[in-house]
């Protein structure tokens, strides 16, 4: 890359074509500067008509064999464009490419870099989209067997009736994320769809999450600890952030051991809305923090070995940041508990209001 990179800063030789024009106009001059300069250092050699051809013949030799080298030194640009591309298709290891160059073979480096991390960024998506089908298959399913525990040890006609509508309405809404994820996957994107926002009651988002898991909250006797304004109204895709308080109030649950306490408070700040979700359970070490967001990331396991998957973190992300918010972890250590913090920009400016106070 020394040749290319030396005639990349000439400022006429800035086209690929030009360099290599550049070169082979040069290397056709080295004989005839090579015999004046001869004749000019040497007037009197004397020199018989033979000697002069072979002076000749020498030069032009020198001169093709500097030039093929030069030239071929032009091209190694586009070799290494070539051994990304393959090293690439063969291990999936992505090259770094030098992408500060803006001739056509600059631009060629730069293409193939584009290319390469659109590639591993559909593959990631990719992965994202497959592993959320297969997770959202499954949640729905533990939740009816949870119910259906419930139902086995229930006498009263109205609590199995009511029992009864809520497999019906987990059912519906397997159905309801299934179509979505099949959506998803005849889009162009490989990702949640767009989010379209309205202004939802935070209230009504958070006690439909909580519906869908009362199953493991009555079973582990989780008490929970609900704060917020009555009023407190949030701009979200209903069934999107739904799914992000479903897996963040899911994993406090998770994480907790029988008889814990879970809390979830809402409130404005600085025209933001900041919900917390914080619990008494296994907790990480601090260092961790940011690592439970990476894609198929996994930390301690919960109570009873039960595994906390990063993947449902790396897709809350994904999802708060497309609603133009974000989400973060922070504990104190290992078995002191943790605290998810969700925010969002606010919705409409809400009064002062009763908090909500639910345990």
């Amino acid at each position: 890359m020394q040749v290319y990179h030396w005639l990349s800063r000439i400022p006429f030789l800035q086209r690929y074509s030009r360099k290599f024009l550049f070169v082979a106009f040069a290397g056709l001059q080295v004989p005839l500067l090579g015999m004046a300069g001869f004749t000019f250092l040497f007037p009197h050699a004397g020199l018989t008509a033979g000697q002069w051809l072979a002076l000749l013949g020498g030069l032009t030799l020198l001169a093709t064999t500097a030039t093929l080298t030069l030239l071929n030194a032009l091209t190694r640009p586009v070799h290494l464009a070539k051994d990304a591309l393959e090293t690439y298709l063969y291990t999936q290891a992505v090259t770094e490419l030098p992408v500060h160059y803006r001739d056509e073979a600059g631009l060629l480096m730069q293409d193939v870099q584009h290319a390469m991390a659109a590639l591993e960024k559909l593959l990631a998506e990719k992965k994202d989209t497959f592993h959320l089908l297969s997770h959202e298959l499954r949640e729905p399913a533990r939740a009816v067997l949870a119910v259906m525990e419930q139902m086995r040890h229930e006498q009263n006609p109205r609590e199995l009736e009511r029992h009864f509508t809520h497999i019906g309405q987990l059912l519906a809404g397997q159905l309801d994320q299934m179509n979505r994820m099949l959506r998803v996957l005849q889009s162009d994107e490989t990702g949640y769809l767009e989010v379209e926002k309205n202004p939802i009651p935070f209230g009504d988002v958070l006690q439909t999450a909580l519906y869908e898991l009362e199953g493991s909250v009555m079973r582990k006797g989780l008490a929970m600890d609900l704060q917020f304004a009555s009023d407190l109204v949030v701009a979200v895709e209903k069934k999107s952030f739904g799914q992000v308080l479903y897996h963040v109030v899911g994993n406090a649950i998770k994480s907790s051991e029988t008889g814990g306490l879970i809390t979830v408070t809402a409130h404005t700040h600085g025209g933001n809305v900041v919900i917390t979700v914080s619990d008494e359970g296994v907790g990480f070490r601090p260092s961790l923090a940011e690592t439970l967001f990476e894609r198929f990331s996994r930390r301690n396991p919960g109570p009873a070995n039960v595994p906390a998957d990063g993947a449902d973190f790396h897709l809350c992300r994904k999802t708060m940041r497309r609603h133009g918010g974000d989400i973060h972890a922070n504990s104190p250590g290992q078995g002191r508990g943790a605290v998810f913090t969700l925010t969002l920009p606010a919705a409409v400016p809400v009064p002062t209001a009763p908090v909500v106070r639910m345990a």
